[in-house]
């Protein structure tokens, strides 16, 4: 049987977050679980859109074949260096993308009112529409 001093020890040795949540054990201090959001509830709690929490790839957790999110961890990831790059690296593309429209707007033709050809790389080609079905 291993005794209190091995476990206080081996608490104190491990990083710092770790050593904290241990020794709050340690007191008896049990920490209260928190609970997982859907992704509409995370954009509440949060302030951003749905699609905006998408589109940042926010991390979460498979939980029964749905997707849902602890706000601390969103949080922690929005404040993190790898979301910052990704932040630049979308603010990058959004203006690459200003500039190429900027450009297709200034070499439009006035005088015709034929739609300017869209760049395929923005605008994927619909599909064509099906005709009635028998």
């Amino acid at each position: 049987m291993t005794s209190l001093e091995d476990i206080v020890s081996a608490a104190m040795s491990a990083p710092h977050d770790r050593r904290e949540e241990a020794l709050r054990l340690l007191r008896g201090e049990l920490a209260k679980s928190e609970p997982y959001q859907s992704l509409r509830g995370l954009s509440r709690a949060l302030g951003f859109g749905v699609t905006t929490l998408r589109r940042w790839r926010v991390p979460g957790h498979q939980i029964g074949g749905a997707k849902r999110y602890r706000v601390t961890e969103v949080q922690e990831y929005l404040a993190s260096d790898e979301f910052q790059r990704r932040v630049a690296a979308i603010r990058a593309e959004r203006g690459r993308l200003l500039q190429v429209n900027s450009y297709r707007d200034s070499n439009a033709d006035p005088a015709t009112s034929a739609p300017q050809p869209q760049l395929e790389f923005l605008h994927p080609p619909r599909r064509a529409e099906a005709g009635p079905r028998s």
